[in-house]
């Protein structure tokens, strides 16, 4: 098993998400993704659901985030292997039904999305970021949905001639900008990678870029305001 990400939930409870091998049951000896519930004072193990898609080889949770100023849901985003290539989603679950929780939607991004972070404002909307694209020309992402999972706006980035752009956590100002950071592969030739930051407004509109460790590997993981 692989654990990818973890946030805190509502009464201090925890949860983490990731993937494990399946040995039993649907998808069986693939990678199935998961989402634990333990209790903070503890350690108590309080609830385990299974997550994959019924046509999948394999499934991966990437990131899992507490909504507690909206409704108090939790987030979770990944993707899924199909024949084509994964394919991307985020799915809003509701903690407080039942010890396995009750999926409130779940949307799909058919474009070979994995969904690797995601914040969310006052009103309930969600931006999430990861990347697009195919395994030799991989791009970033920005996009808002609304309360119930609907597409508002995206934004690719990316530049020609870079193997990928892979865009790893997203944060939100107190003006509604967002920041993003990741890493860029092969910008400048040969195969290594440097990090970057870049700014958007509330609309989606790229406004500055900022590259990080041109000269040697080096990537962005984490932002934070």
């Amino acid at each position: 098993a692989q654990s990818n990400n973890i946030t805190i939930g509502e009464g201090g409870n925890v949860y983490v998400v990731g993937q494990t091998d399946s040995t039993s049951g649907t998808n069986t000896g693939q990678y199935k993704g998961y989402i634990l519930k333990y209790r903070g004072s503890n350690g108590q193990l309080l609830s385990r659901r299974e997550v994959y898609f019924p046509t999948t080889q394999a499934t991966t949770m990437s990131a899992v985030k507490y909504d507690g100023d909206y409704s108090g849901r939790i987030l979770c985003s990944g993707y899924h292997n199909e024949s084509s290539g994964n394919i991307g989603f985020l799915m809003s679950i509701n903690p407080y039904v039942a010890a396995t929780y009750v999926y409130q939607w779940c949307v799909d991004f058919n474009n070979m999305a994995d969904v690797r972070d995601m914040v969310f404002d006052s009103s309930g909307n969600i931006y999430c970021t990861g990347r697009v694209g195919s395994l030799n020309q991989d791009e970033g992402f920005v996009m808002k949905l609304n309360s119930s999972g609907s597409i508002q706006w995206s934004t690719i980035f990316g530049n020609t001639g870079q193997i990928a752009d892979y865009a790893r956590s997203i944060v939100m100002d107190s003006s509604g900008n967002l920041y993003v950071a990741g890493h860029i592969s092969n910008p400048y030739g040969g195969y290594t990678a440097h990090g970057f930051l870049a700014k958007f407004n509330s609309s989606g509109t790229h406004q500055w870029t900022k590259h990080i460790g041109k000269n040697e590997a080096s990537s962005g993981y984490e932002t934070q305001t």
